[in-house]
């Protein structure tokens, strides 16, 4: 690691076992391995030290931790640091592996440079995508519930750890696989057309972990599929159907990327919220100096209601489904509300819920077929949530299709 990944920190921690005891000595041993693994992280300096700064070193051009060799980038030769150099190596076989998950003939945008290019063309929104399995710390922590739930016998240590082993390594080829087939969905329908890259940046892909970054408009369709891939082939490869959750925030290009990807993190926590279902929370960012989803949503709490819908799960009634019917509307994709309705309606909301539930019912009979979509009972749902702003949203970039095989 030290060699070939600078500047990554690597803990680790072991625990003897008989292979030939029952069971119950290898859970006993893997209980043992994740608290001593805590322990040494805890004590462990973080990877900061290890590159020391001096008055004699040049700060490397990316990183900022002092260069150690040169490197060609562009039409210029810069001093990078190891960590640098060693990321930049790996690029070749990751974007390499990457372009093979993709039908052939189709391949992604290779950096935020083109994709910002991309976008100045284009709509000008772009989404940080965070998402991970939910509660698979926990499987790991209590495998041999999992064993038991679904009905794999692993009577020795030996047996134990090897169903171990393997849950690890399906996990792993689940997850690409539900990027696949994301990804097999958005080259068929807006994302994918012939001879056009997909606007798609993927940071991390492993296991039930994926962030990437992409064009706006493909965000929600790409991870309402991934989810419900993830769902499906965990109970195909794994014998139990996880659910997984993922936090989208779109932002400008320009917009800082750590800032975003924390608001992700954050949205992905609010999905978590939903129990025993696939689900994801988004926010779209206006304000340069957001820095905290809560904040933001604060200001949309009024009396007794809440002026946003999400999280959302995969449910078409009141979920992922509802919000695409809202979002169709606003964007005029059918049946659509005048824009001058909109804004009646918009302002109604921030006045009280019974006059936003009274200007939707002066509405309801010139526009139904436009307003039904809209609506649970009133503009809002038992939980005193709306969809409507939300869809204002994302009406901006998005025209509330999903390519999906099935919504639940």
């Amino acid at each position: 690691a030290l060699e070939k990944m600078p500047g990554l920190q690597v803990t680790g921690a072991i625990a003897e076992v008989d292979l030939n005891s029952d069971r119950d000595e290898a859970e006993r041993a893997l209980a043992e391995v994740h608290k001593r693994s805590l322990e040494v992280r805890s004590r462990l300096p973080g990877p900061q030290t290890r590159f020391q700064q001096g008055p004699f070193f040049e700060p490397c051009a990316t990183s900022g931790l002092p260069s150690e060799t040169f490197d060609r980038f562009g039409d210029t030769t810069e001093a990078i640091s190891a960590v640098s150099y060693a990321k930049r190596q790996a690029r070749k076989d990751w974007d390499v592996w990457l372009e093979s998950l993709l039908p052939k003939g189709q391949g992604f945008v290779r950096d935020i440079g083109e994709l910002e290019a991309r976008l100045a063309d284009d709509l000008n929104w772009m989404a940080v995508i965070h998402a991970d399995g939910d509660r698979m710390g926990r499987v790991f922590l209590n495998f041999g519930k999992y064993l038991e739930e679904t009905g794999k016998r692993a009577t020795t240590a030996e047996e134990f750890l090897n169903e171990y082993g393997e849950f690890s390594s399906r996990l792993e080829d689940v997850g690409i696989e539900a990027f696949k087939s994301a990804l097999r969905h958005l080259t068929r329908g807006q994302g994918g057309q012939k001879g056009r890259k997909l606007a798609v940046i993927p940071l991390v892909l492993g296991g039930d972990d994926l962030t990437l970054l992409c064009e706006a408009s493909l965000a929600i369709p790409l991870v309402a599929t991934y989810l419900e891939a993830f769902e499906r082939l965990t109970e195909e490869q794994l014998g139990k159907r996880f659910t997984a959750s993922a936090g989208i925030a779109f932002t400008k290009p320009h917009f800082p990327f750590h800032t975003g990807y924390d608001l992700a993190e954050e949205l992905l926590r609010s999905a978590k919220t939903i129990k025993d279902a696939s689900s994801f929370d988004f926010h779209v960012v206006y304000d340069s100096t957001l820095a905290s989803v809560e904040n933001a949503r604060e200001k949309l709490h009024i009396d007794s209601v809440r002026l946003y819908g999400g999280p959302y799960s995969l449910d078409e009634a009141t979920g992922t489904g509802r919000l695409g019917q809202a979002v169709s509307v606003m964007a005029r994709r059918v049946d659509g509300l005048p824009r001058s309705q909109v804004h009646y309606l918009r302002e109604g909301l921030f006045i009280a819920k019974a006059e936003a539930d009274r200007r939707v019912t002066l509405l309801r009979d010139r526009h139904q077929k436009a307003v039904e979509p809209l609506l649970y009972r009133s503009l809002f749902d038992s939980a005193g949530r709306t969809v409507f702003l939300d869809a204002l949203a994302l009406s901006e970039f998005w025209d509330g299709t999903l390519p999906m095989e099935r919504i639940r």
